[in-house]
């Protein structure tokens, strides 16, 4: 009786888990309002990052992204669905800084990555030799977003991090403001059944 009623527990709240993964948010790039020479970053400033165990991949987006950290998937995009398009750029986001729990680090992955792309430590901000990016558009035209990839926190906790649009193209529009948004890495619920 006992084993299988941990089964069926064990069973459902895979299933839970499973519905519950993947996030996946936009953040878009365009034009600044304010200021038409400037990017600008608008989008959610909150992302929950929940624990998949060791061994199990991410979901339809993420397959090849193993376990054993918080993961979540947050595609910057530019494609004037939020914000006027900003034709003629072709954008990126840097990472600018990131702060959390001690020790703890942070990672992105690029689409079919097995291993992390880049991983930075807490309390880590960007320098001159040292400024980690990803573009973000589909094509030479500047437009659009690529689903896949990946960021992950290898500890529960609260993080900060500090993400802005800079311009690769020949003629670059301004960077954008930076932009912060904040991670919660959610362990999952301690449960226990008593008979």
């Amino acid at each position: 009786m006992r084993i299988a009623l941990r089964l069926a527990l064990t069973l459902t709240l895979a299933a839970l888990t499973r519905l519950t993964l993947p996030a996946h948010d936009h953040v878009e790039i365009g034009l600044s309002p304010a200021e038409p020479a400037r990017l600008a970053l608008l989008g959610p400033a909150f992302q929950l990052a929940l624990h998949v165990p060791r061994g199990e991949p991410f979901g339809a987006f993420l397959p090849r992204v193993p376990g054993g950290g918080y993961a979540t998937e947050l595609s910057f995009g530019a494609e004037g669905n939020a914000i006027k398009f900003a034709a003629g750029s072709l954008p990126r986001v840097e990472l600018v800084s990131f702060a959390g729990p001690t020790g703890a680090h942070f990672s992105f992955w690029e689409v079919g990555a097995t291993t992390p792309t880049w991983t930075r430590p807490v309390g880590r901000s960007a320098t001159a030799t040292d400024r980690p990016s990803f573009a973000v558009h589909e094509d030479a035209t500047g437009y659009g977003h690529i689903h896949g990839r990946a960021f992950t926190l290898d500890e529960p906790g609260v993080y900060q991090i500090v993400f802005r649009a800079v311009d690769a193209a020949f003629a670059p529009r301004a960077p954008s403001a930076t932009y912060p948004i904040t991670f919660h890495a959610q362990p999952p619920p301690q449960l226990s059944l008593h008979l």
